[in-house]
């Protein structure tokens, strides 16, 4: 294997939330690391700069500009190797074994992973069908702080979320802010799927509304361009941003992913990146119908929020069914999920959900996995 995943036969794999490999154009990026080399030469290939290549942070500096209204200034922003590296390297620079990180159930399962490698403890948090509930965080984190812990982080996903697809609105973005300056926590901002909005513009980040030091934003084009060119950036306040960029880690390797992250400028700056967005932010639209028209024609005893965007469909199965006791019979019908437990943080929300990855399939093979989860449902249906 070459790839984190591969298909097994017969089985349409609705778990991995992984890009359909035909929304993935290695053209495009052949020819941008050829243009990239001609353009900057040996200089490419290089150790780079702590913060990035002087221009993928101007072409950043613009496009977050255009995205959400606020241009980070100089020393704000630093280039990372994914927003998983650079959520891993928030966790070593910033908290201590111990620190307590709130988390909203439902939660992206695998950052939930990289908070328990420090080992930080994990708070779960209520959220209602909306996003985190600002008193409810609030409230946790006082009580971390009564205990005499320290509550470091809030980890969010609050632009078409990861596992439910709602996006947090503007009035709870403005109160969790709030939140995070009255009791001192830094909200990790998972803000990966915020061009992937596919119904309109999305809110304003939190780290536009935050005060400097509140707010420390991943983002990426792992969902925008190709997850294998692992390029991200995080934009935080200077003390925060210089402390990540004189780590031992840059000082000894140079900047990270200095090349691709110039392969990444020549694709913007030629107008490639938008056209390709434009390509994926289509496909994406025609398998999220795919599989949400599907479900409601051969699945009506399930129920969901239409995802704003993003990758995921967080279903509700009938009262009774349990997700992860009918995984094994799933799979034998040809079709698997993720149990909702997995990003329950250890409580039982999401005990009644799966969470449905619409972004690896095409859309006939969405339709007939939403079929083959009615049959299973109800046996008998034929689904026709």
């Amino acid at each position: 294997m070459i790839t984190q995943f591969a298909a097994a036969p017969g089985v349409i794999d609705l778990a991995w939330g992984h890009p359909d490999p035909a929304l993935l154009d290695p053209g495009i990026v052949a020819v941008a690391a050829r243009d990239a080399l001609a353009r900057w030469g040996p200089d490419a290939l290089g150790y780079g700069a702590a913060h990035g290549p002087e221009p993928t942070l101007a072409w950043l500096t613009g496009h977050l500009a255009a995205l959400d209204g606020r241009a980070p200034e100089a020393g704000e922003l630093i280039v990372v190797a994914g927003a998983s590296q650079g959520l891993e390297i928030a966790c070593s620079q910033l908290g201590a074994p111990g620190d307590a990180v709130l988390v909203p159930v439902p939660s992206y399962h695998l950052a939930i992973r990289i908070f328990q490698d420090h080992p930080f403890r994990l708070v779960p948090v209520a959220a209602d069908a909306a996003g985190v509930l600002p008193d409810a965080a609030e409230a946790a984190a006082r009580q971390v702080i009564a205990e005499g812990g320290r509550p470091r982080f809030l980890y969010l996903v609050p632009v078409c979320a990861n596992p439910t697809g709602v996006s947090l609105p503007l009035d709870r973005r403005r109160a969790i802010v709030e939140v995070a300056e009255r009791t001192g926590l830094t909200i990790l901002e998972d803000d990966v799927y915020r061009e992937l909005t596919l119904d309109g513009p999305p809110p304003p980040s939190l780290w536009s509304l935050g005060a400097p030091g509140s707010v420390l934003r991943l983002g990426s084009v792992s969902k925008t361009l190709a997850p294998g060119v692992r390029l991200g950036w995080l934009t935080g306040d200077r003390a925060t941003i210089g402390r990540i960029a004189r780590s031992g880690l840059l000082d000894s390797g140079g900047g990270l992913q200095h090349l691709m992250a110039l392969v990444v400028t020549e694709l913007a700056t030629s107008g490639v990146y938008a056209q390709n967005l434009a390509r994926i932010r289509a496909g994406l639209t025609a398998r999220r119908a795919a599989l949400a028209d599907g479900l409601r024609a051969h699945a009506p005893e399930t129920s969901f929020r239409m995802p704003e965007g993003g990758y995921f469909l967080w279903l509700r199965l009938p009262d009774g069914a349990d997700p992860r006791a009918l995984l094994p019979a799933a799979t034998a019908a040809g079709v698997t999920w993720i149990p909702g437990e997995r990003f329950a943080a250890g409580t039982e929300a999401g005990a009644a959900h799966a969470r449905l990855a619409f972004s690896r399939n095409a859309p006939d093979a969405l339709a007939e996995a939403a079929r083959r989860i009615g049959t299973l449902l109800t046996p008998g249906r034929s689904g026709a």
